[in-house]
């Protein structure tokens, strides 16, 4: 590969620069800008060839940033190279004696500002650096020990209380005394969500209206039917048949389960008086519909029975009027299986 080697000659205004002869008037601002920032004497302290550069920069930009002043120093700079090329070498002589040339400056290729630059000129912008990085690491180390003996305080302080048993109090002791074992809390009473979990038996509903397993159905000989239609209710409804034939003893016959927008049907069952309570699934309010009887009558050619239907929501089509009841009503028709 060949070696270029530059002529014995001073360097141009282009050369210190370090911009083509052709470069436009921006890039020629843009790359004095560049150089000035690197090599000014302020940022340089202490540095000899600061002054000395900064003044080869000044002296070129006031040449190249002034049209008039660059063509006429492009035109001396062409008839001097023109000059050098018709003149031939006699030969390549040195001359004796302790000759010594001004070495010409030879700027490095300007840079591209990247994040590096910045981390290798920090001691320009924050002098004390490195203290500051060793302080903040000090101050970090200092808190993290700080809370770690104080947790480990806290936590011998707790120890002794943690394994000291509680005393009774007098009342206690006299009942010790007197052999008699203090009352035992109740335990506590399992909480059901009751738009997930039937309270019942714990398990979680069925996805369509049908019974609930685990309960007896009764009265189921007979031949009526009683349609219960929840298409417009906005709730499910977890619903018992109640037979009303017991006075105030209710007995449930039937337990169901009815999601919203859908109908159920008790079929065949027993000719009696009857009601229906049920609770809304989704807010727990509690309804009960009026005693409604239900009765058969053989006829020659068949049985006549009572074919009954009750929409839950809605005005229009309802046998039955609704009444307001409440959970304790509702808890105390207890099904067969539970009793």
């Amino acid at each position: 590969m060949p070696i270029k080697i530059r002529p014995n000659r001073p360097a141009t205004h282009y050369e210190n620069l370090k911009v083509s002869e052709r470069a436009p008037l921006e890039v020629i601002k843009a790359a004095y800008r560049v150089l000035s920032l690197r090599w000014h004497p302020d940022r340089n302290p202490g540095d000899p060839r600061a002054g000395r550069i900064m003044g080869i920069l000044n002296a070129a930009y006031e040449v190249l940033s002034d049209p008039a002043q660059r063509q006429e120093y492009d035109d001396r700079l062409a008839a001097t190279r023109r000059t050098s090329a018709t003149v031939t070498p006699t030969s390549a002589f040195t001359p004796p004696g302790n000759f010594t040339r001004t070495p010409t400056w030879n700027p490095q290729p300007s840079r591209a500002f990247s994040f590096s630059f910045f981390f290798r000129n920090l001691r320009w912008w924050i002098p004390n650096w490195r203290l500051v990085c060793g302080g903040i690491g000090t101050v970090a180390v200092g808190v993290f020990l700080v809370s770690m003996m104080a947790r480990h305080h806290s936590a011998k302080k707790m120890e002794p209380l943690a394994n000291t048993p509680a005393e009774p109090s007098s009342n206690q002791q006299d009942t010790i005394i007197g052999d008699t074992l203090p009352e035992q809390p109740e335990p506590p009473q399992p909480v059901f969500d009751l738009r997930l979990t039937n309270p019942l038996n714990g398990q979680p509903w069925p996805n369509k209206a049908s019974y609930l397993e685990g309960f007896e159905k009764l009265a189921t000989g007979g031949y009526s039917s009683v349609t219960v239609d929840n298409s417009k209710n906005t709730s499910a409804v977890f619903m018992k048949l109640v037979s009303a034939e017991y006075g105030e003893h209710s007995k449930v016959v039937r337990v169901c389960f009815i999601p919203t927008r859908s109908t159920f049907t008790f079929g065949r069952i027993t000719p009696g008086r009857y009601e229906l309570r049920y609770q809304e699934v989704e807010d727990g309010a509690c309804w009960k519909t009026e005693t409604f009887e239900l009765s058969e009558t053989k006829r020659l050619r068949g049985v006549e029975c009572t074919q009954l239907r009750i929409p839950l929501y809605g005005l229009m089509g309802r046998s039955l009027n609704l009444l307001r009841s409440d959970e304790r009503e509702f808890s105390t028709a207890v099904p067969v299986a539970d009793r």
